[in-house]
C-alpha cells in the first residue's frame, strides 16, 4: 500500500454515475490528479469505499483539467450526511443535492479528513 496514493469514491450529481478521484500526496500537499469513470457501485453501507481516514491539512487542490468525467463539473463536495465517505461533483450553483443520500445542503467549509480506499 502506498501512503501517498488513494482513490476516493464519487458520484456525478447530474447523471448519478460513479467515478473515482485519484488523490495523491506530493510533498505534503494533497492533490486530486484526475477523475475516471467507474462501472461499479459505491452505495452507502456496501463497504466499497472502506479504507482509513487521512488528514488533509491545508486542504485538497485540484490538478489541471480535473473535472467530473460525466458532466465536466469543475468542483467537488463531500457530503456530511453520508459520513464523509463520498464525494460528488458540484456545479457551483447554490445548494447541492447529494447523489448518494438525496439530502440537500448548503456548500461551505473545508475538508479536514477523508475516508479512502487505499491502493
Amino acid at each position: 500500500m502506498n501512503d501517498g496514493l488513494y482513490f476516493l469514491a464519487a458520484k456525478c450529481s447530474a447523471t448519478r454515475n460513479n467515478f473515482l478521484l485519484r488523490l495523491t500526496n506530493t510533498g505534503g500537499k494533497w492533490v486530486v490528479s484526475y477523475a475516471v469513470k467507474a462501472g461499479h457501485s459505491f452505495e452507502p453501507g456496501t463497504g466499497t469505499s472502506r479504507g482509513k481516514a487521512i488528514e488533509t491539512r491545508g486542504g485538497i487542490s485540484l490538478g489541471e483539467d480535473c473535472n467530473c468525467p460525466w458532466c465536466d463539473a469543475e468542483s467537488f463536495v463531500l457530503c456530511n450526511c453520508c459520513g464523509g465517505k463520498y464525494f460528488a461533483c458540484y456545479d457551483g450553483c447554490g445548494n447541492h443535492r447529494c447523489p448518494f443520500c438525496g439530502k440537500v445542503s448548503e456548500v461551505g467549509g473545508s475538508i479536514e479528513s477523508v475516508n479512502t480506499s487505499a491502493e
